[in-house]
């Protein structure tokens, strides 16, 4: 799909929670553009000459090539993965870097201006902000959603952050995720077999029984925890940049149960599933409506049993010890 030499990366982006980065390599060889430079001689800015004949001559700084890059984005949704890439890599393309550098300051020394910006360090750059930006920007939806009163306040404070894959049937997801925008793609379908019992159709199969078969998905999905609410997000993973929108949200103090499944608890669930998953069930906010549950998917079973006690000790800490849950 792609090769680029390791000290053409020239910077690394991180996003919250240390679950994806971008890594950003110059189209050109940095190499290249250096000898172009001492080559030709060059100067670090554009300008216009004229030749003795008259013929207008348009000499273009070749430092520009380094601004266009090729870029890859890394999904890991575990920031122990995430973690070497930009630490590891990073050093040793920077060491690389140092190299190159000397080197060609001492074959081209004209060029020393132009190698320190060619290869200095790769630039780390943080997308924290954009996220809580985008929370704030989507908080009137939690407003409206949970019926906040004047006394009550949605914080935008992150606890817990997890990038996760959520369970549900294709017919209550289609609105969801006709607007996910480049998540379609990440989309797993599956299906699942219930069984009816009773009814003049199910005598007519000669068991006893009716199946019918429920279409589900697995769906890229953000839960983020803040001081009072859970937060079920969506992200649009094909840009570098935070592309952020709250669907669903739930109080902390309505989540109730949280049920960690791995291999052996996946009876009734179809083989390709991911090993690890986890449940989230919250209260019904009145006597008429049924309780919700969320349900989730992991690749690792450490992020699974780490969200969930990251779940629990957030019930623990907010809970009203006079309300006899």
């Amino acid at each position: 799909l792609g090769m680029h030499p390791l000290h053409s990366l020239w910077c690394c982006t991180i996003f919250f929670g240390f679950q994806r980065v971008v890594l950003s390599f110059s189209e050109q060889d940095p190499v290249e553009i250096a000898v172009d430079i001492a080559n030709a001689n060059h100067c670090n800015e554009v300008f216009d000459s004229r030749s003795s004949d008259g013929v207008e001559e348009v000499v273009v700084n070749p430092l520009k090539d380094v601004c266009l890059s090729r870029e890859y984005m890394i999904v890991t949704r575990d920031k122990v993965r995430t973690y070497p890439i930009i630490t590891r890599i990073t050093a040793e393309v920077n060491a690389l870097r140092q190299q190159l550098k000397a080197w060609l300051c001492s074959t081209h020394p004209s060029i020393a201006t132009d190698a320190e910006q060619l290869f200095g360090n790769v630039r780390i750059l943080n997308q924290d902000g954009q996220l809580l930006e985008a929370l704030q920007y989507n908080s009137s939806f939690v407003v409206e959603k949970l019926h906040l009163g004047p006394q009550e306040r949605f914080s935008c404070d992150v606890a817990h952050y997890q990038m996760v894959f959520q369970l549900t049937d294709s017919s209550s997801s289609h609105s969801q995720s006709s607007s996910n925008n480049g998540n379609r793609h990440s989309s797993r379908s599956y299906s699942s077999v219930r069984t009816s019992w009773g009814g003049d159709k199910a005598k007519k199969n000669g068991l006893g029984g009716l199946k019918e078969v429920k279409e589900m998905v697995l769906l890229p999905r953000t839960i983020i925890i803040t001081e009072t609410t859970f937060l079920l997000c969506v992200e649009d993973l094909t840009r570098n940049d935070v592309q952020l929108r709250i669907i669903d949200c739930a109080r902390l103090k309505d989540l109730c149960k949280v049920t960690v499944t791995g291999a052996a608890g996946r009876k009734m669930l179809p083989e390709r599933l991911p090993e690890h998953g986890f449940t989230l069930q919250f209260r019904s906010q009145s006597v008429f409506s049924s309780k919700r549950k969320w349900k989730f998917y992991t690749d690792s079973a450490l992020v699974s049993s780490r969200l969930a006690e990251v779940c629990k000790s957030r019930i623990a800490s907010g809970m009203d010890p006079n309300s006899g849950h």
